[in-house]
């Protein structure tokens, strides 16, 4: 593990103001192209200017005081504080269509209001020590001069070398704090001026995206042969305007044109404790809004009278829609982590509802177009909103409704699914979906009529099973993961590209608010494991071929393959490590994701008891010593946050989990001096709050000294003063795990056996006092609760922790025998 390194540049770098002011760089006669990074829509940035001011925003003022922007542009000698004042803008958000102020004009500003800083070496931003890996680089600014408030990046290598030949050099810019003090309290959008003053085109940093990237698409699908200037239109405009069931209206008197926006909120009221929104699993889809036209156009409402009614059908977006429309007027900010879409090729939509088995009538980026549409379109985006990706971000292809790769039930689409049995709702989506629905693997010809396509094309016969082959030898030596071309396990990055050109081109990131809250967002990192060892009674059992499809193998996942990278450990380490009272993280994979069979119920009272009649998953070695000396046995095992040494498998929370460095992370966010207090995540779509404790030696032999989970109640969360989160015994050390159900489909609610339903969609609301103190942590709408179970007899600490050697099982019986536990 690498040690802790300061996130922020170097002391030397800030002894001369005239690095930042760019005083010996001269205005060249060249166009200046750039494109601004930061901010960005999925990373916005959020000032409160102090009164008085500070003198330089460059040396006391940082990215929470002042106008702060990190850009790209193709000036390998510096760029001069002239040049920034003659292209740097902003302007209200609802005027966020403009594309030229003239100098001296209101959203202008002087030569005299900024500075810049030039990397002029290639290292200026850049952290020192391993700052690069696969995905991105780290790069740091925005700090003041001893370094505090800063942001760190984990720029995508993707967005880099697309703009490495036309605009390769790294500037910041920052306006300063007298100035950025002028702007009223609002939202603000900052561009950089268009060459020409014509307000009816693109932005020029938009007219590179459609010259030169949007291009690669056609050679991507076939469709832009037929199709080719209303799939170009898609990327200029907002998926409204070319679509009826959205609709929108002009703006300003035109058409609203899809751009890069560039967030600025200035708000000086955001004092205090903090309102977070926890938004998650949205899987915005446009083939949701296709089952419901199908549906619509169905005779399903005759079919089942009585029982099918209007809102019966659970749209996932209409359900992100209403979500964000709640959680936007409850928070101060908002964190969407992950799984913002439901996979990167999108359907064409409505006018082809007859073809959503047809592998040719999805293509790239659409499922984004109506994100970026939900997200920010018209008045949509009102608070700062911060986002990563989640594993279905990642996957680039779409699933058929019923095939053996585990897609979403019929349940997490109907909402009064209890009215219909399991096969009136398989049905339900069968004419949602219409021809094509009987597919198993993939709607891409090769895998969905593998024999007839091995005999039409016998010269790719070979091919194919090779192809198979090593999917067969993969199976065979246990692989994890199958990331087969054209299924819908195939991950690749061209599945996240329009998302980080347009929303947001940090993998991760992490940054301070007004507040003095500091904000880590992990992605996912791309790959995912969904296969793995059988457990059973503590032990792994190797999965057989004809298993691969038992929920035995695939029930532990997806997990995250990739992470926590190496890069992310190194943003986990600095974090943690950085002083402040008050810190939260957002990531899609759960460090805490208890399996479907551990209820509620159980989680409150920390330990599973298993059913007589049920396969266990852990070890049942485990037994109540009373004071009487008398023996309860279990028939369950306690949650272990993480596994000790010889304890067996089966009793770690780490369903859906990520396996790269999870103990260490559990460990090191759980150190006292961390001071994080909040760990948001999703991808399980199952509410739940949970805190890691280590009882002592009243506990037992079997427990003293490890590391536990316990589940706590909303009720508990309310005002426990730091290092406590909770006011529960187990909770008196961060951070809260707070595990937040699906934004879109239907949840998933475990409260006690025979008692699991899918729930409608929600989200998480929580206040964090700039002290750190957890004000409130709830779930909207509430969890259900459970019915009410008999818990244990209190029983008083031994007086010995020891179990006596009378009741001890010898050696070889331990594997049956049971260790004591209080």
């Amino acid at each position: 593990m690498p040690s802790h390194v300061d996130i922020q540049p170097e002391p030397f770098e800030f002894d001369a103001e005239s690095e930042w002011e760019g005083e010996t760089v001269a205005p060249q006669t060249l166009r200046v192209r750039a494109r601004i990074l930061w901010p960005a829509l999925g990373f916005p940035a959020v000032i409160a200017p102090r009164r008085p001011p500070t003198e330089s925003a460059m040396l006391d003022a940082d990215a929470t005081r002042c106008i702060c922007v990190l850009v790209l542009s193709n000036r390998k000698n510096g760029l001069s504080k002239a040049e920034a004042a003659k292209y740097l803008r902003y302007v209200p958000w609802a005027e966020r269509g403009r594309r030229h102020i003239p100098p001296e004009q209101p959203g202008s500003f002087t030569e005299e209001q900024l500075s810049v800083r030039n990397d002029l070496t290639g290292k200026s931003f850049v952290l020192p020590g391993t700052s690069s890996d696969g995905y991105g680089q780290l790069l740091a600014f925005g700090a003041n001069r001893d370094g505090e408030n800063g942001i760190t990046v984990n720029l995508a290598h993707q967005v880099r070398n697309f703009y490495r030949k036309s605009m390769p050099y790294l500037h910041e810019i920052r306006v300063s704090e007298e100035r950025s003090g002028r702007l009223q309290d609002g939202l603000y959008h900052l561009f950089w001026n268009n060459e020409a003053p014509n307000e009816q085109v693109p932005s020029d940093e938009m007219a590179l995206l459609l010259r030169e990237f949007v291009p690669r698409r056609r050679a991507m699908n076939g469709f832009w042969q037929q199709f080719r200037v209303r799939l170009f239109q898609e990327y200029e405009y907002e998926y409204g305007v070319l679509r009826a069931s959205y609709a929108s209206k002009p703006l300003y008197g035109r058409r609203p044109r899809a751009e890069i926006l560039h967030p600025l909120f200035v708000r000086r009221s955001l004092t205090g404790s903090l309102k977070i929104g926890h938004i998650t699993d949205t899987h915005v889809d446009i083939r949701a809004d296709v089952y419901e036209e199908n549906l619509k156009r169905s005779n399903v409402a005759t079919t089942y009278p009585n029982r099918w009614k209007p809102d019966s059908y659970n749209n996932w977006n209409r359900s992100f829609v209403n979500i964000y429309d709640d959680a936007k007027h409850n928070s101060h900010i908002l964190l969407l982590t992950g799984d913002l879409i439901d996979y990167g090729r999108g359907h064409w939509g409505v006018q082809a509802r007859d073809r959503l088995g047809d592998d040719s009538y999805y293509h790239e980026d659409r499922n984004w177009f109506l994100f970026y549409y939900l997200l920010a379109s018209r008045d949509a985006y009102q608070q700062p909103t911060y986002t990563i990706l989640g594993n279905h971000d990642w996957r680039f292809n779409p699933y058929p409704p019923f095939t053996i790769a585990g897609p979403p039930k019929p349940n997490t689409l109907i909402n009064n699914y209890r009215e219909f049995s399991e096969e009136e709702q398989k049905e339900i989506v069968r004419i949602a979906h219409g021809p094509g629905h009987e597919r198993k693997l993939s709607y891409s010809p090769k895998f969905s009529s593998k024999w007839t396509y091995l005999l039409r094309h016998p010269f790719q016969t070979l091919k194919l099973l090779g192809t198979l082959a090593k999917t067969v030898a993969r199976l065979l030596f246990q692989a994890q993961t199958i990331d087969e071309k054209g299924t819908p396990a195939e991950t690749r990055v061209e599945s996240v590209e329009w998302y980080l050109f347009l929303i947001n081109p940090f993998f991760d990131y992490w940054f301070t608010l007004p507040t003095g809250h500091k904000v880590l967002m992990l992605d996912w990192a791309e790959d995912e494991d969904v296969l793995f060892p059988i457990v059973a009674r503590g032990e792994n059992w190797p999965y057989m071929l004809w298993q691969v499809i038992n929920p035995a193998v695939t029930d532990p996942g997806p997990k995250a393959r990739n992470c926590l990278t190496k890069l992310q450990q190194r943003l986990v380490n600095d974090f943690t490590g950085t002083p402040a009272r008050a810190k939260v993280i957002g990531m899609h994979a759960p460090p805490i994701g208890p399996y479907s069979d551990w209820y509620d119920g159980d989680l409150l009272k920390g330990w599973k008891v298993y059913d007589p009649k049920t396969e266990p998953r852990g070890k049942i070695n485990y037994f109540t010593k009373r004071p009487d000396g008398t023996i309860e046995k279990w028939n369950g095992h306690p949650f272990f946050a993480i596994k000790p040494p010889g304890a067996g498998e089966g009793m770690v929370p780490n369903y859906g989990s990520f396996d790269g460095a999870r103990d260490w992370f559990i460990r090191k966010v759980t150190e006292p001096s961390s001071r994080v207090r909040l760990i948001f995540s999703g991808h399980i779509h199952r509410n739940g709050l949970f805190v890691v404790h280590v009882p002592g030696a009243g506990a037992g032999p079997a427990l003293a000294g490890r590391m536990l989970i316990r589940g706590q109640t909303e009720a508990l969360v309310r005002g426990a003063p730091p290092p406590a989160v909770t006011r529960s015994p187990e909770g008196k050390n961060g951070p809260l795990f707070v595990n937040t159900t699906s934004a879109g489909p239907r949840g998933n609610s475990y409260p006690a056996p025979r008692q699991d339903a899918r729930v409608e969609p929600g989200y998480a609301r929580a206040e964090l006092a700039s002290d750190g103190t957890i004000l409130k942590g709830e779930f909207r709408p509430p969890m259900r609760v459970a019915v009410p179970i008999p818990a244990r007899p209190a029983v008083p600490a031994p007086t010995r922790p020891t179990v006596p050697a009378s009741v001890r099982p010898a050696a070889s019986q331990r594997e049956t025998g049971f260790e004591g536990l209080w």
